[in-house]
């Protein structure tokens, strides 16, 4: 069967993002299976390691306006109605010039927004993401009726739209985000050994992240256990980055809390599988997070998860069997989850083996894929 031609559009803004490291999952679970367009900002990291035979097409230079600025809301409004109609427009020149079949937004429906003006002005159909539960703009909430399936990356995310009544006669089919489950396992097989327990928190230093609950955490459990340690991966951002308040403002509170000693910045890392073999326990600490990338990519590399209990994520961690959950933002109780398997190993092994069984079952790449692949048929099938 031939390949389908497929445009994919990801929002302009720089970052790398989890539906960046989503898109470029995907594409390797599609294979041969589509011919990729993806327009969008995206990093280095992420380019070099697409599909060799994925197309990158920079974005035009048109942005949306991050927050208000001279005029306040109303020009924040008029410069988003630019973007999205020129944007749109640009892109449905390169879905003629490219032959493309099936348009698919990568984001959500704001971000998605050109790209599902383009599928109407050049009549193909549309795929869309859904990978958050931001409450989408009032100008773009028309939109919705104009995608022929959307994709939420959990039921939790698909829930939160459906109870608004914005996905009345669409196409929706919850796929989960996906890994390469055998490579993360492969490649992280060998464990390093330490004397010390060591718990680990993963992604981007950003305020909706949580990391105000880990170093809580930590505190509470070095109250108890002196043994632990506790270490941060991910970019620390440089002076004078947009993200340096937010890391000065960690390591004041890691100072108030009496942790500055106990937690290590590890900065950034290009491979997850290089970090796990380091760590005993991982913790995912967002009170706002619909669910968390890290979770199963902690499950394919044989790392328990101790989560909140937020979103989408008691879809798939069962406590005591595949992780431990906690309240959401009870620091004390995910210290004392962290405890239990500091001292109880056979719930430790057993979560694990459960873990890499629930990553094989819900987050192969190779098969999240497919289901993808069949939206893509099924809608150019029913496409008029």
């Amino acid at each position: 069967m031939r390949p389908i031609k497929v445009l994919y559009y990801e929002q302009p803004l720089r970052g790398p993002g989890g539906s960046r490291v989503s898109l470029r999952n995907l594409l390797h679970g599609l294979g041969d299976g589509v011919r990729a367009h993806v327009v969008g900002n995206l990093p280095e990291e992420i380019v070099r390691t697409l599909p060799p035979t994925a197309v990158v097409i920079p974005p035009p230079r048109l942005r949306p306006a991050v927050r208000d600025g001279r005029f306040g809301r109303v020009g924040r409004t008029l410069r988003w109605w630019a973007y999205f109609v020129g944007t749109g427009l640009w892109l449905a020149a390169r879905i003629l010039r490219h032959g493309i079949e099936v348009v698919h937004g990568n984001n959500e429906v704001k971000s998605n927004a050109p790209a599902i003006l383009a599928a109407m002005l050049t009549g193909r159909p549309c795929v869309c993401h859904l990978r958050g539960t931001e409450r989408p703009r009032r100008e773009t909430q028309w939109l919705f009726k104009y995608v022929h399936c959307y994709i939420p990356i959990s039921a939790h995310v698909r829930d939160y739209f459906a109870h608004r009544g914005l996905l009345e006669g669409r196409r929706v089919v919850v796929i989960y985000n996906s890994v390469d489950v055998r490579g993360l396992a492969r490649r992280s097989a060998d464990r390093l050994p330490c004397p010390r327990f060591r718990a680990g928190w993963l992604g981007r230093l950003a305020w909706d992240k949580g990391m105000e609950n880990f170093l809580r955490v930590a505190r509470e459990v070095r109250r108890r256990a002196a043994d632990v340690e506790f270490s941060v991966h991910g970019p620390v951002p440089e002076p004078g980055d947009a993200g340096r308040p937010y890391y000065d403002t960690l390591t004041a509170l890691a100072g108030e809390l009496g942790v500055e000693d106990a937690v290590r910045f590890a900065g950034g890392y290009e491979d997850v599988a290089e970090v796990m073999p380091r760590l005993d326990v991982v913790l995912c600490t967002s009170s706002s997070d619909n669910f968390s990338r890290i979770i199963y990519e902690a499950m394919a590399c044989g790392v328990p998860v101790v989560a909140f209990d937020v979103g989408g994520t008691s879809e798939v961690v069962r406590s005591g069997v595949n992780g431990l959950l906690a309240a959401k933002d009870d620091a004390g109780a995910m210290a004392e989850a962290v405890l239990r398997l500091r001292h109880d190993a056979a719930l430790r092994e057993g979560i694990i083996r459960a873990g890499r069984d629930t990553a094989s079952r819900l987050f192969d790449a190779g098969r999240n894929a497919r289901a993808v692949l069949d939206v893509y048929r099924e809608v150019l099938k029913n496409h008029v």
